[in-house]
């Protein structure tokens, strides 16, 4: 549960340095970091497989897809912005699969970014 807590701390504190400048990219250092973070999120969220609402990881969540939103929206991507409003979707309505598999997407689609930007 630690290192679920930390992942999101740290995923969220790049997400909200990058996002503070609305009209910049994250730098290929973010994208690489935050996908790496958001591996480790996805791991511990195996572990735990739920959401429970009003909870710590519920509130953390919360703030983690609101980031995320606001990079697909820096990165005017389609594909994150489809794989964020699901995983949206997944933690609005507590469903942990939902927002598993989600959170997958979103991971593919910063590598994606990742490659395009900075190989």
């Amino acid at each position: 549960m630690k290192t679920f807590n930390k992942g999101i701390t740290l995923a969220l504190f790049l997400l909200l340095s990058c996002s503070a400048y609305a009209d910049n990219r994250p730098s290929c250092q973010d994208l690489d970091e935050i996908a790496g973070i958001l591996d480790q999120v996805a791991e511990a969220f195996e572990q735990t497989g739920e959401i429970r609402e009003g909870g710590e990881i519920d509130n953390a969540l919360g703030d983690l897809v609101d980031g995320l939103l606001a990079i697909a929206k820096i990165e005017n991507d389609r594909r994150l912005s489809r794989n964020v409003n699901a995983m949206a979707d997944g933690w609005e309505g507590m469903d942990g699969d939902q927002f598993a598999s989600s959170l997958d997407g979103v991971i593919g689609n910063l590598d994606s970014l990742y490659r395009r930007d900075c190989e």
